[in-house]
């Protein structure tokens, strides 16, 4: 990590976000949360801010079958594209392990 990269996993914690670590030798190279105010060994392993789950709205047509996605809220102008079926938005979020 570079030092700017070291400095703001560091000012994230202090912010209250959560950081997560991980190392190939204990965890198996997965990324675990800290839970604990951290020993900050940058030689040891690596350390991130935890990302957020992204989330977009999905138009699905009267069958299920997906119309398009995007991020910014949904529109409720015609439903030409549904072929005169009934379509829906369902907003989705990803699942992080």
């Amino acid at each position: 990590m570079t030092h700017n990269e070291m400095i703001a996993v560091i000012a994230a914690h202090r912010d209250g976000k959560k950081i997560e670590y991980r190392n190939g030798r204990d965890n198996g190279n997965r990324w675990m949360v800290i839970e604990s105010v951290p020993l900050w060994n940058f030689g040891d392993g690596e350390y991130r801010i935890k990302p957020e789950p992204r989330e977009c709205w999905v138009k699905f047509d009267s069958r299920g079958s997906v119309l398009h996605a995007h991020k910014d809220g949904h529109d409720e102008g015609p439903n030409s594209e549904c072929g005169g079926g009934e379509c829906g938005y369902v907003l989705m979020r990803e699942v992080m392990p």
